[in-house]
Order: structure tokens, then C-alpha cells, then sequence
């Protein structure tokens, strides 16, 4: 029968198959209890990220006597309910995780936050950011955030242009008269600049009204069609006095939206100081300047990378900017006004002690309580600590 001559069918099948050198050749056949395809899966599974969690020393340690621990190592760690959490700088809590779960968070980071394309628009991406780049005269060039084309540097030529940039203009203005930018107190003191005009305009804004608060280093900012009078009295009130109190002095350069009747009228009927900045030396609101250029180095970025109009990337670009860490005072601006750092996309995905604290429905209120008393009462030594030089 045909099922009794399977072997002779199959070394048949393999002779007529496979090609061998030489006249004579030994062929031996092994007998596999486990079919191949259970034998590659083995061979080629990915190997398991969390095989050595990182975390289990790091845990065992913790609780180990204490003669044996390594406070150099374990200083920043600390375990909370059996899970171990990491301090960064500034106190927060950061839960860490195994490596399988921190590939994932990345992910969703990255696609969710970032609004990253996924693969199959990795072409039309990059088509799009070819779009903003040309070469002429074998030189290469950006489209700048005003139209105007910027040449790129190679590293050493940047270092060039920023040594030449501090040893002139910056050195030139450390002789000129200066305001005393020191506040007392925070909302004391606060920077009016303008940004435009923008080409191309954004739904038929053109300007880009900016307040910075001197202390806390706070940002507010609204887009403007005309950069008008009216516009600015109105954005004073609105945007600074209803919300943080009234000012000492407001400073700005002498710019006909900052210097006539109607802003004359606010400041006057609520006693705020006007100092404007001279005209041989209109750098003299050097703190709004400062900030306009790292508003529009991030607002530039997002428009470039996630397209649409600057002005439907504005409110992102203050939230970026009031949560980030200033050299000059060591904390962020939302935490100088608050007491706490601002809730990110990050801190939702892998949760904080905070988070976690928060998502309990039974909290108690009495311990919700004394956390924020704890927070306002941190917020003052932050405040002498910013201020300090």
C-alpha cells in the first residue's frame, strides 16, 4: 500500500531536491519529536525585556538592613506601596517601570502627545520637511519663520557667530544705562513687546501681543489683526490686572501701541507706573525680548513640524513655555504661581504619586488639604530661592 512506502517517498523527495558536490555524500537523517516550526519559534522568539528587571536590586536594597545599603545609590529612590519611584530634580516622584512597559509609554508618548505620523506617512513627512529647505550657490538654506530664507551652520561656524554675537552686541549693551529689572514681589513688574508683523498671517493675525512678569518669569499673549491702542489697554486689563492683580510699573519701548491715550487712561486709573525704555537703547526690555525669541524658536518648531497656522499653535506654545525650567530662577513659571509643577502628558501615562493620590475617589479632603497647605507653605522658599542671585 502507498502508506507503507512513505520513507522510500521521502528520501526520494529529498534526493531530487537538494544538490550535493562530489560523486558521494553521507546524509543523516534525525528523528524530531517537536515539528520545525515549534523548533525556529523557540530560536527566534524576542528575548523577554524583563527577564532582569532592573528595578529588583534597587528594591532589595531598600529594605536591606541598613548597614548593607548604599545611600550614594539609593539617595534619589524611595518605595511607596511597593512600587519604586525615583525623585527628580525639583522633589516630583517619577514611577519607574520595567523595560517592556517604558517601550510601550514611549509609543503612546510619541504617537499620542506628539501627534508623531505613523509608518505609512513617514514618506509624506519627509516630503513635507524637504519642502522647507533649498540650496543656491551650493549653500543650504531653511525658509525662516518670517519668510526670510536662513542659511544653515555647521557646528563650528555657530560657535563663530555666537562668540562674535556676545563679544559685540551683548558687550556693546552692558555700557548702556539699564533698568533695574529686581521685583520685590511677583506681578510686580511686568514686559509688554510686540512680535511682528507675521508673514504669512494666521487667520488674519499678524501680531502676537506678549506680557512677561519679571519675577515668576510668566508668559501671557494673545494674537492681534491691528496692533493698536485700544487692543493693548484692553489686554492689560483682561490679561494681567483681572488675573494677577495690578502691577507697580509696566515697561515697554516707546511703540505708538504702547505709548497713547488709551493705555494712558488704564495705567493712570490704576496707578501703574509706565517706564519705557529709551531710544538709543531699545534693548532696554531686554526680559520681553528674551522671551520673544524662545517663544518663537517653539513656535516656529510646531508650526514646522505639525503644519496648520501659528496662531492654532499658540496656546500649546505658552503651555510649553510656562512649564519648563528657567536658568535664572531654577523652577518653572507655573510652579512660582502655583506652588506645583503643571500636570504632562508624561506624568498621565506613567503615573506619579499625585496622580495616583488623585484618581483615589475616597481621599480624604482633610489630607488633600494639608498637601496643598505644604505646597503653598514650599512655594515662598521657592520664591526667595528665585530670587536670590
Amino acid at each position: 500500500m502507498r502508506c507503507e512506502n512513505r520513507y522510500a517517498d521521502a528520501l526520494a523527495t529529498l534526493g531530487s531536491q537538494v544538490s550535493f558536490e562530489g560523486s558521494k555524500v553521507d546524509v543523516t537523517i534525525d528523528k524530531r519529536s517537536m515539528p520545525i516550526t515549534d523548533l525556529l519559534r523557540e530560536k527566534f522568539k524576542e528575548p523577554n525585556l524583563d527577564a532582569e528587571d532592573w528595578r529588583t536590586p534597587i528594591k532589595a536594597k531598600l529594605v536591606a538592613p541598613e548597614g548593607v545599603a548604599d545611600l550614594k545609590v539609593l539617595k534619589d529612590y524611595v518605595l511607596i506601596a511597593g512600587d519604586l519611584y525615583r525623585r527628580l530634580p525639583g522633589g516630583v516622584l517619577a514611577r519607574c517601570v520595567n523595560l517592556q512597559e517604558a517601550a510601550k509609554k514611549l509609543t503612546e508618548v510619541h504617537e499620542k502627545c506628539c501627534e508623531l505620523p505613523g509608518w505609512n506617512q513617514a514618506a509624506v513627512r519627509i516630503k513635507k520637511l524637504a519642502t522647507r529647505y533649498f540650496v543656491e550657490g551650493g549653500i543650504l538654506f531653511r525658509k525662516g519663520f518670517h519668510g526670510d530664507p536662513l542659511r544653515c551652520l555647521s557646528l563650528a561656524e555657530s560657535q563663530t557667530v555666537m562668540k562674535e554675537a556676545h563679544s559685540g552686541e551683548c558687550g556693546e549693551a552692558s555700557r548702556q544705562e539699564k533698568i533695574n529689572m529686581a521685583t520685590p514681589w511677583p506681578f510686580h513688574t511686568w514686559g509688554l513687546d510686540l512680535i511682528g508683523p507675521i508673514n504669512p498671517a494666521s487667520g488674519g493675525y499678524i501680531w502676537i501681543l506678549v506680557a512677561t512678569e519679571y519675577f515668576s518669569k510668566w508668559v501671557e499673549a494673545i494674537p492681534l489683526r491691528k496692533a493698536t491702542g485700544a487692543a493693548v489697554a484692553n489686554f492689560i486689563r483682561e490679561h494681567i490686572i483681572t488675573r494677577f492683580g495690578i502691577p507697580h510699573k509696566i515697561i515697554s519701548d516707546n511703540g505708538t501701541p504702547f505709548v497713547n491715550k488709551n493705555v494712558r487712561e488704564v495705567l493712570e486709573h490704576y496707578r501703574i507706573k509706565h517706564r519705557r525704555s529709551t531710544p538709543y537703547y531699545p534693548q532696554g526690555n531686554g526680559q520681553a525680548e528674551a522671551t520673544n525669541r524662545m517663544l518663537l524658536r517653539i513656535l516656529s518648531k510646531m508650526v514646522f513640524d505639525y503644519g496648520k497656522g501659528w496662531n492654532s499653535h499658540l496656546a500649546d506654545t505658552l503651555w510649553a513655555y510656562r512649564g519648563s525650567t528657567k536658568t535664572a530662577t531654577g523652577f518653572t513659571p507655573f510652579s512660582l504661581v502655583y506652588g506645583t509643577d503643571a500636570i504632562s502628558p508624561t506624568e498621565l501615562l506613567v503615573p506619579s504619586p499625585r496622580i495616583l493620590h488623585g484618581m483615589d475617589l475616597e481621599a480624604d479632603a482633610d489630607i488633600c488639604a494639608e498637601a496643598r497647605v505644604a505646597d503653598l507653605e514650599g512655594l515662598e522658599e521657592a520664591r526667595e530661592l528665585a530670587s536670590s542671585p
